[in-house]
């Protein structure tokens, strides 16, 4: 991520992407922000709602971005 002064100009959603991006677990990248799975997956699920493109490919316990995520990333 970049350093501490931009943190203010990244939304928290953009962020947990961001961190999901880097570690393609969503329990992972919730433990380095001290959050639970689930309401970081929802923070996923709502940036993908928000901005109408599905970022990530789900298949069994396995999550990577897809095209539109790459293109985001």
């Amino acid at each position: 991520m970049r350093g501490r002064g931009m943190d203010i100009f990244i939304s928290k959603k953009m962020r947990n992407f961001i961190l999901l991006a880097q570690t393609n677990n969503i329990a992972r990248a919730a433990e380095k922000i001290h959050m639970t799975a689930s309401p970081f997956g929802k923070s996923i699920a709502a940036l993908e709602e928000q901005i109408g493109y599905t970022l990530f490919t789900r298949k069994d316990n396995n999550i990577s971005l897809n095209k539109a995520g790459q293109e985001l990333y």
